[in-house]
C-alpha cells in the first residue's frame, strides 16, 4: 500500500494495547487466544464485550494476549478485506486511502482491515465476491450489530507477524450512496444489482493488429500484471473487460485484456498491445491513440525498459538478458524482416466480423492452431459446395460458375495442413456426402463417376502421389487435360475398351464411353513445398493445370496452441458453422430449374473492366509471359471469388431466410463495389504474388545446377543437412555428377568456391558418426 505511515509502538513488546480511534463506545471488545483468533468466551454474549477501558480487558492485554474488535453501536464498520490485489486491479480500494488501516500478519498474500463510518447499509455481515468469477471470495463488509469481529491491531497472527497499522489516520466517514459506488460497484455482493450494457457483448477484434514485443516474452511479462480493467469488470472466456486503468471510460467497459493472448484492447482508441505497450501508455511515454501504431523501439524501448528495471523488480532478469546479448547488434523490426525473406505472405481478407468466412476462421482456430489462412481457404471451399452449380456470372465470353480449386503448401506438422481439411471434410461428410469423389482413382474411374455425379467434390491432404503419378506414368497423363476441362466448363470425352476374351459373334468388345458436361467439381489439395516441387513439372505452372488453383503458403511464425479439451460452446459454435452451410445448400438445392443469376452493379463492372485492362497491358508491355497467361486465369478466379463472398454475407443471409431459403426461377444478386474492390485486393496482394513466387520456385529447379541446388538446400534447413538426406533430396543419377559438385563447393580457391564444409558429428548416445554438409562464410571462415 502506497503513502501508508506504519506504525509498530504497540507491537514492540508483549503488552498491547488498543489504538486511540477504537476507544469509543461505538466499539466493543473480546478476548483471543495468545497468538490465534479463536475466543475464549462466548463472545456474542454481551458480558463477554468488554469496553476499551475495562480492568479485565487491560490485564488480558498485558499478558500479551490478542483481542478482538466488534462494532455494536452507531455507523462504523470494517471492511476485511481479504484479497488486496485483487481488490486493488477491480479499483475498489479508494475510499479506504486516507482511513485508518490494519494490516494483517497473514504470510499468504495483503490483507487489511479498513476501519470506516458509513449508515444505511443493515446489520448483518456482508460477503462480497470476484465480480469476474463469483467463485473468488474477497472479503466481508462488518457493519454495527453484525455477527461478526475482527482480530485487532497489535495482536500476534498464527504465523508469527503481527496486526500493524499502516494508516494511523481517523476513521474516516462515507456515505451509503458513496459506498456503493465506488465499491460495492466494483465487486459481487447482495449488496446492489449490476446491469449489463451493450458493449458488455463485445470482444477484442480477432483482426486487431495488436503488437508484441520480444522482450514481453523475454521476461515473462502477464498482462493481468499490469493492465487489468478497472470498475465493472465482466469476465468473457479467456478475456476481461471494464473500464480503461489510465484514461478512464464513459461507458465503464471501455477496456479489455486476453490472457490467452497477453493482449490488451481500447475500444474508445481501437488500440492495444502487449503489456510493454501498455506501461509506455500508463507512464506517459505515448497515448492510448498510438499503442499499435508506434514501434517500442529505440530511446521508447529503453525508457520502458528502465521503467521495469526500477519500478516493477524486473532488474534480476533484464541484468541476465543484458549479458546475454552483450556485443550482439540490435536491429530494428524492420531491418529483421528485410534480413528474413522467408515468411512468405499472409493472407488476411478484410471481410465483416459477420461474414461466414471470419467466423469461420474464428471458430476453428480456437480449437486448432493450423495456420488462419488455411481456415480461410476451407471456408471459401464450403461455400463454394454450397451452391452446387447453381449460380453464375454471364460475361460475354460465358459463364461462369462460383467452384473453385484451392492448394495449401506448408511444412509436415507444424502448419497443420490435414487439420484444416480435416474441419471441412466434416462438414461436407454431413451435407453433402453422396458428392465425394475417392482419392486414388484412375482417370477412368474418375471420369465414370463425375459422370454419375456431376457436382462433386474432392479432398486429398497428400495430394504428392497423385501428383507423382501424372509427372511419371503415362496412363495419367489423360487426367490432368480432363480436370482442365472440368474446371473451365468444356465437355470432355473418355472411352476405354473392355478387357476380356473375344465375343463369340466376332465382334470387337464394347466401348465404354462417358461423355461429360455441365460439370461443378471443388479440388481441395494439399502437400509440402518439398514434395510439390518434386513432382510438378514447369508445364504445369506455366500453361497447365495448376493455373487454375488458388494457392495458400503460409511460412510466417505463429502462436502454437498446447492440447486442450473440446467445449460445449465450441460445439455450440461448430453447429452454428453448419446451420448456416445447411440452409445455403438448402436454398441452392431447393429447386432444380431454378439458377441465380450474379450481376455487377454498375460502378463495380467498370472498376473490374479498368482493373483487368491495366493489368493485361501491363503483363503484355512487359513481356511477362507467364504472369501474363496466370493473369487471364485469376481474373476469372477473382469473379468466382466475387459470388462465394457476397453469399458468405449476412445480407446474403437475411435475402435467402426472407424467401424460406427457397429458390425461385430468375432471381438476380448484385455484385457491389466494395466486394470486388476486396476480391481484386486479395489477387493483386495475395493470390497472384503467391503464384508467381512457388512458379519462379519450380521453374528454376529444372534448370539448377547440382550446386546450386545444394546450396539451396542447405540455405532452406539452417545450413546445415546430413550428407545422405541432402543427397536424396538432390537425386543424382550419377555418383560421378555428386562428386564433382560436392568437391567444388568444398575445395578452395582457385579449385572450388569454399562455399560448403563437410564434418562429422558423433552421436552421444549410440556413438554413430554422421557427416554434415555445412554452409560456411564463401571461404572465409576462420
Amino acid at each position: 500500500m502506497d503513502n501508508m505511515v506504519i506504525d509498530t509502538s504497540i507491537s514492540n513488546g508483549l503488552s498491547i494495547s488498543i489504538p486511540e480511534q477504537l476507544r469509543t463506545g461505538q466499539f466493543r471488545f473480546i478476548r483471543l487466544k495468545r497468538g490465534g483468533k479463536e475466543p475464549v468466551d462466548k463472545w456474542s454474549q454481551t458480558e463477554n464485550q468488554f469496553c476499551y477501558e475495562d480492568p479485565v480487558l487491560l490485564d488480558w492485554l498485558k499478558n500479551g494476549c490478542n483481542y478482538g474488535v466488534v462494532c455494536v453501536s452507531g455507523d462504523v464498520c470494517i471492511v476485511d478485506a481479504d484479497n488486496y490485489s485483487r481488490i486493488e486491479q477491480l479499483g475498489a480500494v479508494d475510499d479506504f486511502a486516507d482511513t485508518f488501516t490494519v494490516r494483517t500478519g497473514s504470510s499468504d498474500g495483503e490483507h487489511y482491515h479498513y476501519y470506516t463510518k458509513c449508515s444505511g447499509i443493515g446489520s448483518k455481515k456482508i460477503p462480497f465476491y470476484d465480480l469476474v468469477d463469483d467463485s473468488e471470495h474477497l472479503g466481508e463488509v462488518y457493519p454495527a450489530g453484525a455477527s461478526a469481529y475482527c482480530v485487532g491491531p497489535g495482536c500476534l497472527h498464527p504465523s508469527g507477524q503481527r496486526y500493524v497499522i499502516v494508516n494511523d489516520a481517523p476513521i474516516k466517514r462515507v456515505s451509503a450512496e458513496e459506498l456503493d459506488k465506488s465499491f460495492f460497484s466494483k465487486v459481487k455482493s447482495a449488496r446492489i444489482t449490476h446491469q449489463r450494457i451493450d458493449q458488455l457483448m463485445q470482444k477484442i477484434p480477432p483482426r486487431a493488429k495488436l503488437q508484441k514485443n520480444l522482450l514481453t516474452e523475454q521476461l515473462g511479462l502477464k498482462i493481468a500484471d499490469f493492465a487489468m480493467p478497472v470498475g465493472n469488470v465482466v469476465k468473457r472466456g479467456d478475456e476481461y473487460q471494464g473500464s480503461h486503468p489510465v484514461h478512464g471510460s464513459t461507458t465503464g467497459q471501455n477496456f479489455a485484456i486476453n490472457l490467452k493472448k497477453n493482449l490488451w484492447y481500447c475500444f474508445r482508441d481501437n488500440s492495444g498491445g502487449d503489456p510493454l505497450t501498455f506501461l509506455a501508455v500508463k507512464h506517459g511515454l505515448i497515448r492510448c491513440d498510438d499503442a499499435g501504431k508506434v514501434d517500442i523501439v529505440g530511446d521508447l524501448f529503453l525508457r520502458i525498459k528502465s521503467i521495469l528495471y526500477t519500478e516493477y523488480g524486473y532488474e534480476e532478469k533484464i541484468r541476465k538478458l543484458d549479458a546475454e546479448y552483450k556485443g550482439i547488434e540490435e536491429i530494428t523490426k524492420q531491418e529483421l524482416i528485410e534480413t528474413n525473406q522467408n515468411q512468405g505472405f499472409k493472407y488476411e481478407p478484410i471481410l465483416p466480423d459477420d461474414h461466414f468466412l471470419t467466423r469461420y476462421a474464428d471458430i476453428i482456430c480456437e480449437m486448432t492452431d493450423s495456420y488462419r489462412d488455411y481456415q480461410y481457404a476451407a471456408g471459401i471451399m464450403l461455400l463454394s459446395m454450397m451452391i452446387q452449380r447453381k449460380a453464375f456470372l454471364f460475361p460475354t465470353h460465358g459463364k461462369i460458375y462460383p467452384n473453385v480449386w484451392s492448394f495449401l503448401l506448408g511444412a509436415s506438422s507444424y502448419s497443420k495442413k490435414t487439420t484444416s481439411i480435416r474441419f471441412a471434410r466434416h462438414f461436407c461428410n454431413d451435407i453433402c456426402p453422396y458428392n465425394s469423389i475417392g482419392n486414388d482413382l484412375s482417370p477412368e474411374r474418375f471420369a465414370q463417376d463425375v459422370s454419375e455425379n456431376k457436382n462433386c467434390w474432392q479432398f486429398i491432404d497428400e495430394v504428392s502421389s497423385l501428383l507423382s503419378a501424372m509427372k511419371k506414368k503415362s496412363y495419367m497423363s489423360s487426367y490432368r487435360e480432363m480436370l482442365c476441362a472440368f474446371y473451365d466448363d468444356e465437355p470432355y470425352k473418355m472411352g476405354r475398351s473392355k478387357r476380356g476374351r473375344p465375343r463369340k459373334d466376332g465382334q470387337q468388345p464394347e466401348q465404354n464411353e462417358w461423355i461429360i458436361k455441365d460439370t461443378y467439381i471443388n479440388l481441395f489439395f494439399a502437400t509440402t513445398p518439398d514434395s510439390f516441387g518434386e513432382t510438378t513439372v514447369q508445364n504445369d505452372m506455366t500453361s497447365g493445370m495448376f493455373y487454375r488453383f488458388l494457392f495458400f503458403y503460409p511460412r510466417y511464425d505463429k502462436t502454437i496452441m498446447p492440447t486442450t479439451m473440446r467445449t460445449r460452446e465450441q460445439e455450440l459454435a461448430l453447429k452454428g458453422l453448419h446451420d448456416r452451410l445447411l440452409k445455403i445448400w438448402t436454398y441452392f438445392d431447393s429447386n432444380p430449374i431454378a439458377m441465380l443469376e450474379f450481376k455487377y452493379t454498375e460502378e463495380a463492372l467498370k472498376y473490374l473492366n479498368d482493373w483487368e485492362t491495366r493489368n493485361t497491358d501491363d503483363n503484355h508491355k512487359k513481356g511477362n509471359k507467364m504472369r501474363e497467361s496466370a493473369f487471364s486465369r485469376m481474373s476469372i478466379n477473382a469473379q468466382k471469388l466475387g459470388m462465394i463472398f457476397e453469399i458468405g454475407t449476412e445480407k446474403f443471409f437475411n435475402y435467402i431466410f426472407l424467401k424460406n431459403f427457397t429458390m425461385a426461377e430468375g432471381e438476380e444478386y448484385e455484385i457491389g463495389l466494395d466486394t470486388l474492390k476486396e476480391t481484386l485486393r486479395q489477387v493483386d496482394t495475395y493470390f497472384m504474388p503467391v503464384f508467381e513466387e512457388i512458379a519462379t520456385k519450380i521453374c528454376q529447379s529444372e534448370s539448377q545446377t547440382i550446386q546450386e541446388k545444394i546450396l539451396k538446400h542447405l540455405e532452406d534447413n539452417g545450413g546445415k543437412l546430413p550428407v545422405r538426406s541432402l543427397r536424396q533430396k538432390i537425386r543424382v543419377n550419377r555418383r560421378s555428377d555428386w562428386d564433382e559438385a560436392i568437391h567444388m563447393l568444398t575445395a578452395e580457391a582457385p579449385d572450388g568456391t569454399g562455399e560448403v564444409r563437410l564434418a562429422y558429428v558423433t552421436s552421444e548416445t549410440t556413438k554413430k558418426k554422421t557427416q554434415y554438409a555445412i554452409l560456411t562464410n564463401g571461404g572465409d571462415e576462420e
